[in-house]
């Protein structure tokens, strides 16, 4: 059979090895990497993200399964492998023939493992951290832990949001399916729309336009959950690049005010590039020290707090071997600190609108306890206005008032929101 010297194979396990050397975001390596590799064809390309997006996913599963079969130290190059040749498609059939596969890996089967006697046990079945899959099992039970753990183990597909103030919904669908990018609504967010197969967005006329942004639809879901209406005076004190500012300025008919601070400032540069595309004008950007020194009131201040990202697991799968327990813990620790120093930007019977993309309760029902329980505010369900902005929110509305998008549920990542008023 021939062989080349660097099949995609092979390319994953380069990716993977600079990845354990420096544990930093996958995304950035693997664009690293391919940016410098000309060589390779559109096909090899898929399947080397396919293969380390794979292991991200599957890293203990793997590991386990070839231990079971004999192989005690597996290289990265047989991980890699093994996730293809259990998820075959359409370009590994063409490309199969430059790979020299490994004959030790014929017939392993990861598909077909199970929780009971697995090495490591369920959190190496689920392929989690143990200390991560401990805080799973203790917040959702142990069967939870597992549903949630295989949940986010599934890879996401594109979603977007309809930018109202340029056009309606099915116009957006209209001049993306003209284009050839085919999109169907979202069941809970109407301004939700998800792509069928990952497209080249960006080149598309409703994306130049500002007709569209991605946004996750848990995301547009804690946007919507602010309550943000006409002629409101907002915060959002971590904007981020605005994906949330920017639907909240469309929840407002882009009247009012929102100001929008970040402590990094190319964020909010990304931020002002996408409010002109979309159109609004609402929104300035700010410095944070500059807002909390000066004060001021608003209707709503908007904490979209920095986390752990375990709720985005299903887009960013390698989260879980960077992320430790003392980060989550100094996360929680940073967010309870947030909400104490914006919190007295909060108007007299205003909103303070908490919200993180994390499934850990560390980092969300416990701060919002923990922070009403010290301060003159109370929680309000967050029902009332997600219904008044139009959204379905069926079985997303905790107990207690929260909105939480769980994984197990819908295609979105686990978002949580708290609407906190002051009393």
């Amino acid at each position: 059979m021939a062989t080349m010297s660097q099949s995609p194979v092979e390319h994953a396990a380069k990716v993977l090895r600079m990845f354990e050397i420096e544990p930093a975001p996958l995304d950035r390596l693997l664009g690293s990497y391919l940016k410098k590799r000309r060589d390779l064809n559109s096909r090899q390309r898929r399947l080397t993200a396919k293969a380390v997006y794979g292991w991200a996913r599957w890293r203990r599963r793997l590991e386990g399964v070839l231990s079971q079969a004999g192989v005690r130290k597996p290289t990265f190059k047989q991980l890699a492998e093994l996730y293809l040749r259990n998820h075959p498609c359409e370009d590994l059939e063409r490309e199969g023939g430059s790979i020299a596969f490994d004959p030790a890996l014929d017939g392993v089967d990861m598909n077909s493992a199970s929780p009971e006697r697995f090495p490591g046990g369920r959190a190496a079945f689920c392929s989690y951290p143990d200390f991560l899959y401990g805080m799973l099992e203790g917040d959702y039970g142990a069967q939870g832990a597992v549903e949630l753990a295989l949940a986010l183990n599934e890879p996401l597909g594109p979603t977007l949001r309809v930018n109202t103030l340029k056009a309606s919904r099915d116009e957006a669908v209209a001049l993306l399916d003209a284009g050839g990018v085919h999109a169907r609504p979202t069941e809970f967010s109407q301004f939700g729309l998800r792509l069928s197969i990952r497209a080249d967005l960006r080149a598309s006329r409703a994306f130049k336009e500002g007709l569209v942004e991605l946004q996750d639809e848990g995301s547009q879901l804690a946007a919507l959950a602010s309550g943000a209406r006409e002629g409101m005076r907002v915060l959002d004190a971590c904007a981020g690049a605005g994906g949330k500012a920017l639907a909240m300025a469309q929840l407002m008919g882009d009247g009012g005010e929102i100001v929008a601070c970040d402590v990094d400032a190319a964020k909010l540069g990304e931020l002002k590039r996408r409010a002109q595309r979309a159109g609004v004008r609402s929104i300035r950007t700010a410095d944070a020290d500059d807002v909390l020194r000066e004060g001021g009131s608003f209707e709503i201040v908007f904490i979209d707090a920095p986390c752990s990202g375990t709720g985005t697991l299903r887009r960013a799968p390698d989260i879980k071997w960077r992320v430790s327990e003392e980060a989550i813990e100094d996360h929680a620790k940073s967010q309870r600190s947030l909400l104490r120093d914006y919190s007295r930007l909060v108007k007299p019977g205003g909103s303070l609108v908490y919200a993180t993309c994390s499934v850990l309760r560390l980092e969300n029902e416990d701060v919002v306890r923990d922070f009403v329980g010290a301060n003159g505010f109370s929680i309000q369900s967050v029902e009332e206005n997600l219904k008044g902005a139009g959204a379905l929110c069926d079985g997303l509305i905790t107990e207690e008032g929260f909105l939480r998008t769980d994984p197990r549920l819908g295609d979105w990542d686990g978002m949580f929101a708290a609407c906190i008023v002051r009393t």
